[in-house]
């Protein structure tokens, strides 16, 4: 097993990890039950596993330059792998976070939400947000010096990302002073109050 990962699912009696292109599971008692170094496709990284929906260990990867997100029974054969649209340039390839519940995976980033089947990896619906912007308080004139931004926003971290999701509502927020939306969870269509 990987001396590095983050994440897991819990399926089936088992915690199913992946690191690279190994996936393991441990069983209750902290023993390994089995690990396969060749889970993920050849040029697939799992960047870590995010949870389980619809029996499936749903895990964040990268793979020819861009976010995939791929669905590994209990066993870690693939049975899905979808690859996320392109970042804006607002926007990086993994600064996004992750929403499991109702048989979906919802995959939140600054520029886009995005809903797949959790048993299939099928798309089912894609709300692109506007270009992002990020609005200045002060123009500065041309060749002046910026004063130093803040620190780089981490997507889950305190200034990042927020996700709630119910029945009813998937709620989404990019970063604090940035508008909350509001979307049906099952068709993608913004709801408002």
């Amino acid at each position: 097993m990987p001396g590095s990962w983050t994440g897991s699912a819990d399926l089936y009696g088992h915690r199913i990890g992946a690191s690279g292109r190994t996936a393991w599971a441990l069983a209750a008692s902290g023993d390994i039950a089995w690990e396969r170094s060749d889970a993920l496709p050849e040029g697939f990284y799992a960047a870590r596993v995010v949870g389980e929906q619809s029996g499936l260990a749903v895990v964040e990867a990268v793979a020819q330059g861009r976010a995939w997100v791929v669905g590994l029974d209990e066993s870690a054969v693939v049975r899905w792998r979808t690859p996320l649209p392109a970042a804006s340039p607002a926007c990086g390839p993994v600064d996004h976070v992750f929403a499991l519940g109702l048989g979906r995976v919802f995959v939140v980033r600054t520029d886009r939400v995005v809903a797949l089947d959790a048993a299939t990896g099928r798309v089912l619906w894609m709300s692109v947000r506007e270009t992002p912007s990020y609005p200045r308080e002060d123009l500065i004139p041309a060749g002046s010096r910026l004063p130093p931004g803040p620190p780089r926003r981490r997507p889950d971290g305190p200034d990042g990302f927020r996700v709630r999701l119910s029945d009813e509502v998937l709620e989404t927020c990019s970063g604090r002073g940035r508008p909350v939306e509001r979307f049906d969870p099952r068709t993608g269509r913004p709801v408002h109050d």
